[in-house]
């Protein structure tokens, strides 16, 4: 009877340890999605213009700032130098500098002999007075049209600029819309830059198995390749703090380090949640 009991008592423990392993090999929660570059950007002009050059081609890898591509600006550009010409012209303003030292010198003597011993008139004093007084005003004059003249230089620099496709950030080249000598819009679509140094995967997961789900938590992605699937490590960087009422779905994003290139975005990838997180 003991004999029976223990038995009986033991299958009992083996049932419930097959459960518990059971349970816990469920938590672990595989969802599907799309590798994404974390920035991708497709450039496009703000005016009209010909396609002067092109600086790049598919497949160049750029840095920040780098011009790609050129619109015709030889107009603009003489602009630009005309009025910086003009900005950095400084003859007139050093001429008015001059002549108003002398107006100075010439009133603070008639001043002193107006006040002192009379031998000026009135006339010849206030005379004095507003020949100096008028010169302080051309200089302001001057020093105004000064400021005037750099902001009309800043505005045909920035014409010139406008002309100039420049990416805002490091990437690859992997598209070039048009071809030299093409009138393009405003807003056409010129050359598209990915940067593939980091990627990430965007799933819509049920909210209700993602409380463990936590931010920076590493998780196991398997990329479907061409040839061999990449097995690498990600990192959760989002999960939303809102549920879509609709579906039930929470977002979460996982980003990967790609700095060698061995993931290619939009390939499908499976993501592993172990034991819910």
């Amino acid at each position: 009877m003991e004999c029976a009991r223990f038995f009986s008592r033991l299958k009992l423990a083996c049932a419930a340890c097959f459960l518990f392993s059971s349970l816990s090999l469920a938590e672990d929660l595989v969802v599907t999605g799309l590798v994404q570059p974390v920035w991708e950007a497709t450039l496009a002009p703000t005016v009209l213009g010909r396609v002067e050059s092109i600086a790049v081609k598919e497949g160049d890898q750029v840095k920040a700032g780098d011009a790609l591509l050129y619109l015709e600006r030889r107009f603009e550009e003489l602009d630009a130098d005309r009025r910086r010409i003009v900005s950095e012209s400084a003859v007139e303003l050093e001429l008015a500098s001059a002549k108003l030292e002398v107006l100075r010198s010439e009133f603070e003597s008639t001043k002193k002999l107006f006040e002192s011993s009379g031998s000026i008139s009135k006339e010849e004093f206030e005379r004095s007075r507003l020949d100096f007084q008028l010169a302080e005003a051309e200089i302001s004059q001057l020093e105004e049209r000064e400021k005037v003249e750099a902001l009309e230089l800043e505005l045909a620099l920035e014409q010139v600029s406008r002309r100039e496709i420049r990416t805002p950030q490091d990437g690859t080249v992997v598209e070039i819309f048009p071809k030299e000598g093409e009138v393009c819009e405003p807003r056409q679509p010129l050359l598209r830059i990915v940067d593939t140094s980091t990627v990430r995967i965007t799933l819509d997961v049920d909210a209700m198995r993602t409380g463990g789900m936590k931010m920076g938590a590493l998780v196991s992605v398997i990329v479907e390749a061409p040839g061999d699937d990449v097995e690498v490590e990600g990192e959760i960087n989002f999960v939303s703090p809102v549920v879509d009422g609709a579906s039930g779905l929470r977002r979460i994003q996982i980003s990967i380090e790609n700095a060698e290139g061995k993931i290619l975005p939009g390939l499908p990838a499976r993501v592993t949640f172990s034991n819910g997180g």
